[in-house]
């Protein structure tokens, strides 16, 4: 067993320790489980639900996984259930802080009362905001899903 350190060397340490935790502390990135609601509102149609997306770091600097959302769509043809599903690619422009994000949707279902009812990625011309932390927000001229987690 190691000898203990006389109380004295404990201060010396610690301003060497704080930077290093503070810096590990926050290489998380974009991965995580992140929660939001998705709202979309495009003429008659709208489409609203509990949203989670799942990303896993890469390791070569993407951040891979799916967005869900689970609510309602209603319409002209009336209403019913939706369940979507993208499979999404964001990438950081930089290491850290407030930052537009690059996405990318590489796989696209969309459900609407247990039928399927879309397989393509619609063309969204969406924007991506990571706040450096813990809010990400997409934005479209029709949709809004801000994230947290």
């Amino acid at each position: 067993m190691p000898p203990l350190r006389p109380p004295s060397a404990l201060p010396r340490a610690l301003p060497l320790a704080l930077p290093l935790a503070l810096l590990l502390g926050g290489c998380t990135g974009l991965a995580g489980n992140w929660r939001g609601d998705l709202n979309c509102i495009s003429g008659s149609e709208r489409m609203e639900g509990a949203a989670l997306l799942v990303l896993e770091d890469d390791g070569g600097g993407e951040f891979q996984g799916e967005l869900r959302v689970e609510g309602e769509v209603a319409g002209t043809a009336g209403e019913g259930e939706l369940v979507l599903s993208w499979q999404v690619e964001l990438e950081k422009e930089r290491p850290t802080g407030r930052q537009t994000v690059i996405e990318t949707i590489t796989d696209c279902l969309v459900y609407a009362d247990g039928r399927l009812l879309r397989e393509t990625c619609p063309d969204l011309d969406q924007t991506w905001t990571w706040d450096g932390e813990d809010e990400l927000t997409m934005s479209s001229d029709s949709c809004s899903l801000p994230l947290s987690r």
